[in-house]
């Protein structure tokens, strides 16, 4: 029998290795249940005296199912992680009395629209800053406005709606959850945090019309509550997770995973938080592509595109004491990152483009955020390893999946996206530059490989734009997996034997990575950082001690 403390006093939340218990009663009373420990779970702490440790006996550490601990997608599982309540209890948690979920939704995407279509004044728009006459975001273009801000008028928390005819049908502009994902392989090897934690959501009408698609993944960074001992203080978090390989029963899993993002651990606080997704780290990522939509209200059609957004929180000082803060919440565009704008790679007129080469004579001495100085991060010969360290500066405000990259042919070019189209085979200053880095360090891949790997670390890349392509080393990066899964690493169409379907990467890249991760943690804890890796013929070695810092448990990767 394995359960889950959630209270000071001890109280079991489940039996979790039942095969025989049934589901609870109802939805509403297991929710019911969870809220009523609420209180309890947020004040329990567990002694600081002494710091978590790993098991010393790393012949028992149990072996991780994927598929229970690292990548959820099991409909019965998801059922309660409604948009809904996901919305509920961000806002709840921010203080902000004043703010409903329906003006947080409505905020998040007139972000998406021009001052023309804007519905709050006061809410950052595609079009704030102008340079010539085009929307730019961070010194880039930016497409603006996107059909996306459409969905402004539009109710996300509704399971049905009456059509033309008088029909109850499914709301088509609601969200289903399709995953949760574990991504304790993120948690910074200072411990920091303790990893993000992601709730997957796909917009209901992209399951039956390919041209109607959104996909939200809010990927929340889980405070360290005892920094003071380092990231092995994630060791519970990890427990827990590495605890439901074991626990066969569904519905048990159902209620631990509700109960750890709902309200958290004993002493860890929940994962949705407001906090948790921006203010004090993580993210919220989409994946858009409404192109009827782009269609119908813009008169164009829209490629697929990713975009980062921070939730925002302030909040004044009580003026007594026994008053609570008064909060506002918010919601901003961020760039996109590890995204460097396409255009760097060429030679053009876009700002920074030599010195995100290498090529400024005037660069500070000793720089090392430009794409030369990226060479060794990104010649790691394991492709779940190699990443890149470029100075924020140089990224997009989108990720942008074209139907194709190749220069010249049917589709335009985007101009944020497809490095290698932009770089081209002819060569230039920039490619000889890289080239000659390459040779210098003795490493044995070709400057088209190179950029290949920036490229599959952008989110575009990685969701699309670099499929079947030579990243050197023997090292291939593979399709998707089939036609339906083009731009999406997890998908809402077709699930199959009660499950949301994920990619061929996801299943033979990505998660047997973080099962090692997670696996070595609980042997080695935070000491299993002091590892090396190599480039070829050059050791790259990545240690807590040295320049380049292993920056996070699963290598030096803080996204994707």
């Amino acid at each position: 029998m394995l359960g889950l403390i959630v209270g000071s006093s001890g109280a079991m939340l489940a039996c979790a290795n039942d095969d025989t218990a049934g589901p609870p009663a109802s939805t509403e009373s297991s929710m019911a249940a969870l809220a009523q420990l609420e209180g309890e779970a947020e004040d329990a702490k567990i002694p600081t005296k002494y710091c978590p440790r790993p098991t010393p006996r790393c012949d028992k550490i149990p072996d991780v199912d994927p598929y229970r601990s690292l990548a959820i997608s099991d409909i019965e599982i998801l059922r309660n992680f409604t948009f809904e309540n996901v919305m509920e209890r961000i806002v709840k948690t921010s203080g902000d009395r004043s703010i409903s979920t329906y003006e947080l939704y409505e905020r998040w995407w007139d972000t998406q629209n021009d001052a023309s279509r804007a519905l709050h004044p006061d809410q950052s728009r595609c079009d704030d800053t102008m340079t010539d006459g085009v929307a730019t975001f961070n010194g880039y273009g930016f497409d603006c406005p996107r059909a996306e801000g459409t969905l402004v008028d539009t109710d996300p928390y509704a399971e049905t709606i009456i059509d033309d005819t008088g029909a109850v049908v499914p709301n088509p502009d609601g969200y289903i959850p399709i995953a949760l994902t574990n991504r304790f392989d993120l948690a910074p090897a200072d411990g920091s945090h303790c990893g993000e934690y992601r709730i997957v959501f796909a917009k209901r009408s992209g399951q039956t019309n390919g041209l109607d698609r959104n996909l939200l993944i809010f990927e929340a960074a889980l405070p360290n509550p005892y920094p003071e001992c380092g990231v092995n203080a994630c060791l519970p978090v990890v427990k827990f997770w590495t605890n439901l390989s074991r626990i066969n029963n569904p519905h048990a899993r159902r209620l631990l995973l509700e109960g750890f993002y709902f309200i958290g651990l004993p002493g860890y606080g929940p994962v949705l938080h407001a906090d948790n997704f921006g203010p004090k780290g993580g993210q919220i990522r989409t994946n858009q592509f409404m192109a009827a939509a782009g269609l119908a209200e813009l008169g164009q059609f829209q490629n697929w595109q990713l975009r980062e957004f921070q939730l925002t929180r302030t909040c004044d000082e009580p003026s007594k004491w026994w008053h609570k803060p008064s909060c506002k919440l918010g919601i901003k565009q961020v760039t996109v990152k590890t995204n460097p704008f396409g255009g760097l790679f060429a030679t053009s007129d876009i700002p920074h483009y030599r010195a995100f080469q290498g090529l400024d004579p005037a660069a500070t001495p000793g720089d090392t955020d430009d794409f030369l100085d990226d060479i060794p991060r990104l010649a790691l010969a394991d492709p779940n390893l190699f990443f890149s360290a470029i100075d924020d500066k140089y990224n997009a405000g989108q990720s942008t999946e074209p139907l194709s990259c190749v220069p010249g042919g049917p589709f335009p070019l985007p101009a944020d996206a497809c490095y290698v189209g932009h770089a081209g085979d002819v060569p230039t200053e920039f490619l000889d530059a890289i080239q000659g880095r390459l040779t210098e360090l003795d490493i044995p891949l070709t400057p088209a490989q190179i950029i290949n790997r920036a490229d599959v670390l952008s989110c575009a890349g990685c969701h699309h734009n670099v499929q079947n392509a030579d990243l050197g080393q023997g090292i291939t990066w593979p399709d998707k997996g089939g036609e339906d899964f083009g731009f999406v690493h997890i998908n809402e169409i077709a699930p199959e034997n009660g499950k949301f379907r994920l990619s061929k990467p996801m299943h033979e890249l990505f998660l047997p990575h973080r099962k090692n991760v997670l696996e070595r943690f609980l042997c080695e804890g935070g000491d299993m950082v002091q590892g090396g890796y190599s480039t070829g013929s050059t050791d790259f070695r990545l240690t807590t001690s040295s320049p380049e810092t292993w920056r996070t448990l699963g290598g030096s990767r803080v996204v994707h």
